[in-house]
């Protein structure tokens, strides 16, 4: 805005327009503020200055059920309110971020196919592997009238200990990693 804008005019002449969610006037100090918060290594380098650098602005968001380019559109008649000395949109880069994450999860949603289908293989090898160690048990167990529950419930038991305590450290291992990544981009 420029200087001596009406803010609330600007607003209301804004407001009228249905793809808009919410406006937000930024004075000159919050977006200061904002800048000293985002940046806190530059904010020392403005704390000398007299007036604050960023000029008192207009935050618009849109509805979800708003076409696309309508921030283009929304800025390019923004500009021709008076009072208003530049819009700017950025559409395109919630676009790129947004299209940026589609490709992150896809990603990851192939790796973790991959890696189920990993370990149902080796989940199948370790079965056919601990049934060839214990064949002449389980032909034991048979030839004196076990039935197939008695025969398998020994490994059910096994491999539900095994799993459960599998899980449990794969679980507290993703927490972990989970807050340790949190913690580092947060900072």
């Amino acid at each position: 805005l420029e200087p001596g804008a009406d803010r609330a005019a600007v607003t209301r002449r804004l407001a009228a327009d249905p793809r808009i969610l919410e406006i937000r006037i930024v004075t000159s100090d919050a977006a200061l503020a904002r800048f000293r918060r985002a940046y806190p290594e530059l904010g020392a380098a403005l704390a000398d200055l007299k007036e604050a650098p960023f000029p008192p602005s207009v935050e618009i968001r849109t509805r979800r059920s708003a076409p696309p380019g309508s921030g283009s559109a929304l800025a390019a008649s923004a500009r021709a309110i008076p009072g208003v000395e530049s819009a700017e949109s950025e559409e395109e880069t919630g676009r790129r971020f947004t299209d940026a994450l589609r490709i992150v999860r896809g990603a990851g949603l192939l790796l973790g196919g991959v890696l189920v289908l990993a370990a149902v293989l080796s989940v199948a090898s370790a079965i056919r592997l601990a049934l060839d160690l214990h064949r002449e048990e389980i032909d034991i167990m048979r030839l004196m009238g076990a039935t197939e529950t008695a025969v398998r419930a020994p490994f059910w038991l096994n491999a539900t200990a095994e799993g459960l305590l599998g899980g449990s450290i794969a679980l507290g291992l993703l927490f972990g990693t989970y807050r340790l990544g949190l913690a580092l981009l947060a900072r």
